[in-house]
């Protein structure tokens, strides 16, 4: 992944030919406590480091932006930006309590872009301000239609749950997949088996 800016010269230090298969593009570009850069400047970035790798059979992802209409507009803006850019797949990240929008989100991307969408986050988080946090029964209700949809649609070729950590950096502790021994939760072996 280059994740922005200020990780340009450890990516160019580490991609070089045979040294992965694909390439993630930046790290919710659209969110000023994430990447945080216009989709002009992402394009620029784009053409300048991640493009031409294309040229070494590298599969290339788009950048992740939010679930929401910050997040549509700026991935709109950055294609249009990146005119004759190589995109193989579209990838978004998504925090929300209702699995229906996670499905509607995906839909939307796909339909707009037709191309293979990657959710490279998501959790069942509520980043409203109104309500609480799921409870875990809601948690693993969500999980289980994401799950669903994520494995009956062909056009979905990835799909990441947040939390394989220890500090889940203000998401639900809830959606955690990694215990404090380093074994996965019940919800990790939920998802990985």
């Amino acid at each position: 992944m280059l994740w922005g800016w200020n990780q340009v010269d450890d990516f160019k230090r580490l991609v070089v030919q045979g040294y992965a298969t694909h390439v993630l593009g930046m790290n919710e570009p659209n969110e000023p406590s994430q990447s945080n850069m216009s989709p002009q400047d992402g394009a620029s970035l784009w053409k300048q480091y991640i493009d031409p790798l294309k040229y070494q059979e590298y599969y290339l992802i788009s950048p992740a932006c939010t679930n929401d209409q910050a997040g549509l507009d700026w991935m709109k803006n950055f294609v249009q930006a990146c005119d004759g850019c190589t995109i193989d797949a579209v990838a978004f990240h998504f925090y929300g309590t209702d699995p229906a929008s996670f499905i509607e989100h995906a839909t939307i991307l796909h339909n707009m872009y037709n191309k293979p969408i990657w959710v490279t986050e998501f959790a069942d988080q509520n980043f409203s301000g109104i309500g609480g946090q799921a409870s875990m029964d809601e948690i693993y209700a969500f999980q289980s239609a994401v799950v669903a949809f994520v494995e009956n649609t062909p056009w979905i070729e990835a799909a990441f749950p947040f939390g394989v950590m220890y500090d889940l950096q203000g998401v639900n502790e809830g959606n955690a997949l990694l215990a404090g021994d380093g074994l996965p939760t019940a919800l990790g072996y939920n998802y990985f088996g």
